[in-house]
């Protein structure tokens, strides 16, 4: 799975699971501690959850399909398309930022989390040391080899900015945990903001923003595929 959080601020009312990693007081000590004997004492606050509260199985209409690129196309045909129950990726919600950034303000946070289901980048290891078991092996991780993989994780990256912009909670945008995009892009990120409405116009990317889409996940991808 190459697992991506796309961050977003949320309204400073909502209790986050993100106060359990970087609290938003002063004291950091007094705000986990008085979480932690919550959870002591009857098993409930926001350490009686991991902060994923939904998520979903999804996969691309046929104009997602064309917006994904013909680098999917063949793996669509051979192994999606014949399958119904299949799904591509997986989308949902986490309560907090999940990046280590150390410019993150001390505010509410929310991401829009994603992942392929069935990556088709594929790594290797081989045996390099002959019968030396300790020996360095030949280790090629082999992540986002596959363009396929590429044009997935953009349209995963689209649909969960659009669906975090029409959340309730939604205050705007953590620009650093976004792609770079071209100066004057319509697709820029912005700091605070409102929900837009359900039926609002979807952000129009152009081939250049595609390719920073691309570029973010080369370096800012989880890499669970790598351990899973």
């Amino acid at each position: 799975m190459d697992v991506m959080f796309r961050g977003s601020e949320a309204e400073v009312e909502r209790e986050v699971t993100s106060w359990l990693l970087s609290s938003p007081t002063d004291d950091e000590d007094l705000c986990q501690s008085a979480y932690a004997a919550r959870w002591t004492k009857d098993g409930t606050g926001l350490m009686a959850r991991n902060g994923l509260d939904a998520g979903g199985k999804l996969r691309p209409s046929a104009a997602e399909l064309n917006g994904i690129g013909r680098t999917f196309e063949l793996t669509w045909k051979n192994y999606f398309e014949g399958a119904p129950d299949k799904p591509v990726m997986w989308l949902g919600t986490f309560a907090a930022y999940a990046g280590n950034d150390p410019a993150a303000p001390r505010r509410n946070y929310f991401s829009a989390t994603y992942y392929i289901e069935y990556p088709v980048s594929k790594g290797r290891v081989h045996i390099a040391a002959g019968l030396d078991p300790y020996g360095r092996l030949d280790f090629e991780p082999g992540y986002l080899d596959d363009p396929a993989d590429l044009g997935v994780l953009r349209w995963g990256y689209k649909k969960g900015r659009e669906f975090a912009r029409r959340m309730n909670i939604y205050r705007g945008e953590f620009v650093l945990g976004h792609p770079d995009f071209p100066v004057g892009s319509e697709a820029s990120t912005s700091g605070s903001s409102r929900p837009v409405g359900i039926s609002s116009i979807d952000i129009h990317y152009s081939d250049d923003d595609d390719k920073a889409i691309d570029e973010y996940h080369r370096k800012s991808g989880s890499w669970l595929n790598l351990v899973a």
